[in-house]
């Protein structure tokens, strides 16, 4: 997935200490509700990026694979937060 542009300064992402927030999930399966989900937290919470363990759904040998992973792709491009997903392999 390509990389969305940098957080925006309004949100503080980065705490007193330097440290950044980030939200782990995981297992997503391959359903857009759950990233949807999983990207407005992040939003909400100021996490730049959302890392997604286990089986995220890169099933891009099928058609609902990549018609999956470009609304994903899109989505966290527009919502501005970094989204990385396991294979689950």
């Amino acid at each position: 997935m390509s990389s969305p542009p940098p957080h925006r300064d309004d949100q503080s992402s980065t705490s007193a200490t330097g440290r950044v927030r980030v939200l782990f999930a995981g297992d997503t399966h391959g359903a857009t509700p759950h990233v949807v989900y999983l990207l407005r937290t992040a939003q909400k919470q100021a996490c730049p990026k959302v890392f997604v363990v286990g089986d995220f759904g890169f099933w891009e040998h099928q058609h609902e694979g990549r018609v999956f992973l470009g609304k994903v792709n899109r989505l966290a491009h527009q919502s501005e937060i970094g989204l990385i997903g396991d294979s689950g392999g």
